[in-house]
């Protein structure tokens, strides 16, 4: 009976996996995350803006921290400033981990820019960036690529990893705790960017 029990503590946990592994439907289909993981990462390459100040930014200057970018087509002043609150709360709320993020918000068009600029002075921590013409349509055609969406599906919340790897991607109608308990769970649990 000992030989039996001992057999089966030891037996059931490696019969167990190899069930799982050659019948990976079995597993739950249920996901950790809020928002849309990019598979595989896409490396954000040439990329050249300029920030409100009109200084030159390169996707390599953000290199380093983690990076949360809200991509915004056309944002109106109010979601300008609903947004922009939102991204400086999250920042907040990651307390210690907050010095390991980022936030950059990228205007890809409209007029409500000059606007954004003006919202954006209460919030000196996110990084308003913006450029010329060509320069946004080729960024929104490497986001449309590596989330696999239409160009004017493009606007939302992005998450780049310290090497410069585009991984996630929220919707703009994302619930901002969602992305917070994400970016939480991954600081915890990640050395990357400290």
């Amino acid at each position: 009976m000992t030989m039996v029990l001992l057999l089966l503590a030891c037996g059931l946990p490696v019969a167990t996996t190899w069930v799982f592994y050659l019948n990976p439907d079995l597993l739950s289909k249920k996901r950790s995350n809020s928002g849309m993981l990019i598979e595989p990462p896409y490396p954000l390459r040439n990329i050249h803006l300029l920030t409100a100040s009109g200084k030159d930014f390169r996707i390599e200057d953000a290199r380093g921290k983690w990076s949360l970018l809200w991509l915004a087509p056309q944002p109106s002043v109010s979601e300008c400033g609903s947004y922009l609150h939102r991204m400086h709360n999250i920042r907040l709320a990651l307390r210690e981990n907050g010095v390991r993020l980022q936030s950059f918000a990228i205007m890809l068009a409209g007029s409500s820019t000059d606007e954004c600029i003006n919202t954006n002075a209460e919030f000196p921590d996110i990084i308003l960036l913006t450029g010329s013409i060509n320069e946004l349509s080729d960024l929104a055609m490497q986001f449309a690529k590596a989330a696999g969406l239409s160009i004017s599906q493009t606007d939302g919340f992005y998450l780049v990893d310290p090497l410069g790897n585009l991984m996630m991607r929220y919707d703009k109608s994302a619930d901002f705790k969602g992305i917070l308990k994400d970016l939480e769970r991954l600081l915890k649990y990640s050395w990357v960017g400290r």
